[in-house]
């Protein structure tokens, strides 16, 4: 056990009344925090909160507790805090995986700026579709669409990516009209492989959520070649 990890964690957590408000200030999953807390309670041989569905309070030795933890842990931010401010810039090397979508429309305007504020970083960028969990393969970051492979690693929502299914015009006039989900049932259908849903499409229309199993003529890792299916007539991508 990291004592003064469990112990700000266990601060935060009692400042907030809640683990998850905890695991945001901290940048943890709200598993960690929770194991960091019960950690910190075999320690001690005490129960430090009082818990229920909604939120949890300090216990009577808790809130002795909490005094002396609060204490401490903000010595130690103070001490990190004019420490840091000793060094020139953050340096090192970050190891990123990025989606090609993502890498070739907006990623390297935002290392630009990264950049810019940190001249002595150094990247490692790695670039394809496969799903993956950064923490066994060695990366500091992954962006990515998908939901994270594992609950202990950290999410950040950084924008809304909308979907809409394609087809070419001529492909179109010639086949059965689209006005609903099952009249995909009656089109060809080509799908990018690497969706987590695999061929069991959540659809919207409107306020209304469709789920349609749909059984992919075509499955690549190539949005490229979607689009060349899409606009040679051969169906809907």
């Amino acid at each position: 056990m990291d004592l003064f990890m469990s112990m700000e964690a266990f601060v935060r957590a009692a400042e907030a009344q809640s683990f998850a408000s905890a695991a945001r200030q901290l940048g943890v999953a709200k598993s960690v925090v929770t194991s960091r807390v019960k950690q910190l309670e075999e320690h001690f041989g005490v129960p430090l909160f009082h818990r229920s569905t909604r939120a949890v309070r300090l216990s009577e030795v808790g809130e002795t507790y909490y005094r002396e933890c609060a204490e401490l842990v903000n010595k130690v931010h103070d001490l990190s805090g004019r420490s840091a401010a000793q060094h020139e810039s953050l340096s090192g090397t970050l190891n990123v995986h990025v989606l090609p979508g993502f890498a070739l429309g907006h990623f390297s305007r935002a290392l630009i700026e990264f950049r810019e504020a940190h001249p002595r970083i150094e990247f490692v960028v790695t670039v394809n579709d496969r799903v993956i969990d950064p923490v066994q393969e060695g990366f500091d970051l992954a962006l990515q669409i998908y939901p994270p492979a594992s609950n202990l690693l950290v999410e950040r929502r950084l924008f809304p990516v909308r979907g809409v299914l394609c087809a070419a015009p001529n492909y179109l006039k010639e086949e059965p009209v689209i006005e609903t989900p099952l009249d995909l049932l009656r089109h060809d259908f080509a799908r990018y492989s690497y969706y987590p849903w695999g061929d069991k499409w959540p659809l919207m229309k409107g306020n209304e959520c469709f789920e349609i199993a749909l059984n992919p003529v075509l499955k690549t890792n190539s949005v490229h070649l979607l689009l060349e299916f899409a606009r040679a007539g051969a169906g809907v991508v």
